[in-house]
């Protein structure tokens, strides 16, 4: 006696559909980790940036040296495309007007900020 089995492909139709919801899962997930990090890296750079300023500022107050730029050297603790650089320049009543570039980079992020302070 021969046994007649009904090829159905309803498993199949099953399975594929749940493999194609995973992927779709899968690539939200993706995407949404990658915005999670990109906005990890920004608050890093946020706070070295706010670091260097103020290493700057508080270097450029022990040392006061007019109308010069003088490009500080940074522990490694930084990454080694950072920069800083502090200008002296002689302002009214012998206040010396300093102006700090700071420069900092993580993987393709760049941030880069200028800021001018007036010391005694």
């Amino acid at each position: 006696m021969k046994i007649k089995r009904k090829r159905s492909g309803f498993i199949l139709l099953v399975v594929l559909g749940i493999i194609s919801l995973f992927a779709a899962e899968m690539y939200m997930l993706s995407t949404d980790c990658f915005a999670l990090m990109f906005r990890t890296n920004d608050i890093y750079l946020d706070a070295v940036e706010k670091n260097l300023v103020l290493s700057g500022l508080a270097w450029s107050e022990e040392n006061k040296i007019v109308n010069k730029a003088i490009q500080l050297e940074l522990p490694a603790d930084f990454s080694e495309e950072s920069k800083l650089e502090v200008f002296f320049a002689q302002s009214s009543e012998n206040k010396v007007k300093v102006n700090i570039n700071a420069y900092c980079i993580l993987i393709k992020q760049v941030h880069q900020v200028q800021k001018t302070f007036l010391i005694d």
